[in-house]
């Protein structure tokens, strides 16, 4: 059974800089997950983890400043250490860094995901979030050509599922899911478990096995001089 599409937005939200909306946009597609009988009670468990970890900014929202200084320590004052960007990893990213962008490019092209204009995404198009966001389009998109029986359409969208999993966003979240200072942080732990086990629903049920792993994210250590900072708590 595919995925519902919330569940892959809400993990976009999540893995996003929170913005003025954050709060509003989670809740409403936590509620959607929660309404929906068909979605597992794993997926659902996994979402009620990370809505009780959100609920006293609910009531304070000017702890959300909190969140977002740990997003920021986490992710960016950190270097390429847990960088949320796929090509920002690899001994040798300065060498396939542009190819692998006009590949993911090449995927929001093809199924009408607009990038750099106005009112359109304005994240890099190889952003943890951005790929998550896409890959939930690409669920709205099967529900619609279901509902029309579209079977060539249908094929077609599978095979850009697929291949987007098993090259881009299966390895990558894989790969993020097991970076100790995210494992540690309290918040964004459950975040990744959340979205890993999204990932692991789609490569199950597209029957796809992700390439011999090779932890290019050992490959991928800061500078000695680089200094390190992560929060762990949003508190």
């Amino acid at each position: 059974m595919t995925t519902h599409p919330a569940a892959f937005i809400l993990a976009s939200l999540l893995t996003a800089y929170p913005a003025e909306d954050f709060l509003e946009q989670v809740s409403l597609m936590y509620q959607e997950l929660s309404e929906d009988s068909e979605v597992s009670p794993e997926t659902r468990n996994l979402a009620q983890n990370i809505h009780e970890q959100l609920l006293p900014f609910y009531q304070m929202p000017e702890l959300l400043d909190n969140l977002r200084s740990v997003y920021i320590d986490l992710f960016d004052r950190s270097g390429r250490l847990n960088s949320l960007y796929e090509t920002e990893y690899g001994k040798q990213r300065a060498i396939y860094k542009g190819n692998e962008l006009i590949d993911i490019a090449g995927f929001y092209k093809a199924f009408g995901m607009e990038m750099g204009q106005e009112g359109a995404i304005s994240e890099m198009v190889d952003h943890l979030s951005v790929e998550l966001e896409f890959y939930a389009i690409l669920l709205i998109k099967n529900q619609a050509l279901e509902e029309k029986q579209d079977q060539e359409g249908i094929l077609t969208l599978l095979d850009a599922r697929c291949k987007f999993l098993k090259e881009h966003l299966g390895p990558f979240v894989k790969g993020l899911s097991k970076r100790p200072e995210i494992v540690e942080d309290l918040f964004f732990s459950e975040v990744f478990n959340f979205t890993s086990h999204l990932v692991d629903l789609e490569l199950n049920c597209l029957n796809i096995t992700l390439p011999e792993e090779k932890d290019l994210f050992l490959e991928n250590v800061p500078q000695e001089n680089e200094e390190l900072s992560c929060g762990n708590s949003i508190l």
